[in-house]
């Protein structure tokens, strides 16, 4: 039985070359790298065109916090509403001092001795501060957010050791309506957390508006 003998001649057609090889390996790094230049083309497009929306809204915003600064009546609003507010509580409880005194007693932060002191002077170094913050006068506004600090102090005090006090912040007329200590404290901490900072933001704003109109010879903005 004759033997089988197989036939490789076919492989001498196979174009299986060194040469072949190496431009196989150079189109495909040649696709890789289009292939990446082509996806960071892309995300730089797309970082581009995202951008552009961010920095329309930041332009945007900047421009209407600049018309906000521009008007003279949002800070007026603010201040008289303060000033009136620290009035109001000043006045409130100067006419019944010995009620405040006996508010400020159940905290028992303050001696016996001195009861009297703060309970005719705190009620009057606020009604003072809020006249001068009123007419705008220089450190009035520095003196009500030293109040403020105090009356968020004292009433974080009482929640915290639970205290079944008044907050007694308007006097009299608080007391009869029960206002919790939590009410008045968050109260007083939007107080000092925002218009507070509102007020002197605008005063370092309008600062810097007449100073620039001073340099170019330009009269300043009016408070």
């Amino acid at each position: 039985m004759p033997s089988k003998v197989t036939d490789y001649g076919f492989l001498a057609t196979l174009p299986i070359t060194a040469t072949n090889i190496n431009i196989s390996i150079i189109n495909n790094m040649n696709l890789t790298y289009s292939h990446n230049l082509y996806i960071a083309a892309t995300n730089a497009a797309v970082r581009k065109y995202c951008r552009i929306p961010i920095k329309l809204l930041m332009k945007k915003t900047k421009k209407f916090i600049a018309k906000i600064f521009a008007l003279s009546w949002p800070y007026r609003m603010v201040r008289f509403s303060l000033a009136a507010l620290f009035i109001y509580g000043g006045v409130v409880k100067l006419l019944d001092p010995k009620g405040f005194a006996r508010i400020i007693s159940s905290y028992d932060l303050v001696p016996e001795a001195l009861l009297p002191v703060v309970a005719i002077g705190l009620p009057l170094l606020e009604a003072l501060a809020g006249v001068g913050l009123l007419f705008d006068i220089r450190g009035s506004l520095a003196v009500i957010s030293s109040l403020l600090g105090l009356f968020v102090f004292v009433l974080g005090y009482g929640i915290l050791n639970d205290l079944n006090v008044d907050c007694g912040c308007f006097g009299a007329e608080e007391i009869a309506q029960q206002e919790s200590l939590r009410q008045a404290f968050y109260r007083d901490l939007t107080l000092v957390g925002i218009v507070v900072p509102f007020l002197y933001m605008y005063r370092w704003v309008r600062g810097r508006t007449t100073l620039i109109h001073e340099k170019s010879g330009e009269n300043g903005p009016n408070m």
